[in-house]
């Protein structure tokens, strides 16, 4: 029971600012919602193998190339406020596809690159854990991805939320992503 209750609270503890992220994530890709769980899910299970590994004695990542992957989620916040600021589509023009930055990889890249602090604290959790308990703290983790998502598609459906996002998900979600890089590249 105690290694089900570290768990909970490392991990919500660790991602307690990506239910807004994931919110906003969600606004942004109602008709890609799974996209969005499913690279929270592969973002999430890449944090908790390198915690794995480098509790197991692989330590290969240095603070400083975990900090360079600050550059991912600023990618994707250009990226975003360029297709935000392209000309919008008139009636006689064809119908565009989608082009947010919202979608299986690019989640997963926003999951890890803002996950310094999961890494911080996965790694000395997974030290002090016999691989049956790391079992049961990757079990747990994969309950809360879930309930995570869950929480954060309701926060996103709320009225209030849901028309400021709808109103200004672009500059929202590009603003989002770059302040999360910014953080990651100074170690905040």
């Amino acid at each position: 029971m105690n290694v089900i209750l570290s768990s909970g609270m490392a991990f919500a503890a660790t991602n307690i600012d990506d239910i807004f992220v994931l919110a906003i994530l969600f606004s942004a890709a109602e008709k890609y919602a799974v996209s969005v769980v499913a690279g929270q899910y592969l973002g999430i299970g890449i944090l908790t193998a390198v915690s794995l590994l480098c509790a197991g004695g692989l330590s290969f990542l240095p603070d400083a190339v975990i900090r360079l992957l600050g550059i991912i989620p600023i990618a994707l916040g250009i990226r975003e406020w360029r297709s935000h600021c392209r000309p919008k589509p008139t009636d006689d023009d064809e119908p565009k596809s989608d082009t947010s930055s919202v979608g299986i990889w690019s989640t997963a890249l926003l999951t890890v690159s803002g996950g310094a602090d999961n890494l911080g604290v996965y790694i000395p959790l997974f030290s002090g854990y016999t691989i049956p308990e790391c079992v049961t703290a990757v079990l747990v983790f994969a309950v809360l991805c879930g309930v995570w998502c869950l929480l954060a598609q309701k926060l996103s459906a709320l009225p209030p939320v849901r028309t400021f996002l709808e109103k200004y998900k672009s500059p929202v979600i590009a603003a989002v992503f770059v302040c999360i890089g910014v953080t990651v590249l100074w170690g905040i």
